[in-house]
């Protein structure tokens, strides 16, 4: 379903470009925006146009560079859209069904793959858009202190994505075995 008139990226498909890219063009040619990468939104400021930041959560926002995290905070990785902004399991800042997977792994392996590009649904999973079996059980990272690495799919829970992220080591991934 996810063919090449989407426009959100697969295991092996890059994202963009397609119909759903009109709202999150990257320059005046939209044929030209697409990629296999995407940014941790969680490490762009946030504007004036945009106080409240993602998820109403601006105090999340990493705000600088220079952390003593750095090494756990990812910058860039593999992934589906342009950007992800995963949440902890068992986030109570989250209320409403939107974004209720935010931190859930896709249901399936080849669940991008079978996904309608325009479906609001599957938008709530962020951390799934990084989970992908691209690299044998990992993907490919880089992380705020300028450095790059594969991460097994299971640890990609125990990063800081966010200023108040919490390590998870007991996520299951249901197509994955450990």
């Amino acid at each position: 379903m996810n063919g090449t008139s989407g426009g959100i990226g697969t295991t092996f498909k890059q994202w963009g470009p397609g119909p759903i890219m009109v709202n999150h063009q990257f320059g005046d040619d939209a044929s030209k925006n697409f990629g296999s990468y995407g940014l941790n939104a969680w490490i762009c400021s946030v504007g004036p146009s945009s106080p409240t930041g993602w998820r109403n959560a601006a105090g999340r926002q990493w705000k600088k560079l220079q952390s003593r995290y750095a090494t756990e905070i990812p910058m860039i990785s593999d992934c589906t859209w342009y950007c992800a902004n995963p949440i902890s399991r068992n986030d109570k800042t989250e209320n409403g069904d939107p974004w209720a997977n935010g931190d859930s792994p896709a249901p399936t392996e080849d669940w991008w793959e079978t996904q309608d590009p325009i479906n609001f649904g599957q938008w709530s999973y962020d951390i799934a858009r990084v989970c992908l079996n691209r690299h044998s059980k990992g993907v490919n990272m880089t992380f705020m202190d300028g450095s790059s690495r594969k991460v097994r799919l299971h640890d990609i829970w125990t990063l800081k994505w966010h200023t108040d992220s919490v390590s998870d080591y007991e996520v299951e991934i249901p197509w994955l075995r450990r």
